[in-house]
């Protein structure tokens, strides 16, 4: 019996312990004004939407931040998954919009945004929205060490 009440102990701490979480960081600079960062863009994340052209006013925003003075931003915590993530900045009349961002576990995943270059029709400068698809990432940084204990090891542990 006391066994039992120890080993459900541990198992309720490693589940507590194994949640499922990675981080999102990333740089957002401007090809207008020579590849500058900008600051103080928001960057939102978005649960991944069935529909590809969903209305993002009707989804809920999963986390959001802002870029810092050097464009640099960083969302920790994120449940693994796929994201749509949106850049917008005050100058800008369209956002940046990435599709299919894939959060691992205990990973962190990197997204510099670029603002492409404006074209000029008529004298006018205009922007052309962006929707970028994602590549899958390859694992660039492990945020954390995991270890596998197997029932074998914690019956060698010697715990009485």
């Amino acid at each position: 019996m006391k066994y039992l009440i120890l080993l459900l102990l541990f198992s309720k701490t490693f589940i507590a312990f194994s949640q499922n979480y990675g981080t999102l960081k990333g740089r957002v600079t401007d090809e207008n004004i020579n590849n500058e960062p900008v600051a103080f863009a928001n960057v939102a994340v978005y649960k991944q939407p069935a529909d590809k052209n969903a209305n993002l006013a009707l989804l809920d925003m999963f986390y959001g931040t802002s870029t810092d003075e050097n464009g640099d931003y960083y969302i920790p915590n994120l449940p693994t998954g796929l994201y749509l993530v949106e850049v917008t900045y005050i100058d800008f009349p369209a956002p940046l919009k990435f599709n299919k961002l894939k959060i691992e576990t205990d990973k962190t995943t990197v997204l510099d945004a670029k603002y492409p270059k404006m074209e000029e029709e008529d004298g006018r400068d205009y922007f052309l929205p962006l929707q970028i698809d994602v590549p899958p990432m390859i694992d660039v940084s492990n945020t954390s060490n995991t270890t596998t204990i197997k029932a074998d090891d914690i019956r060698r542990m010697g715990i009485r």
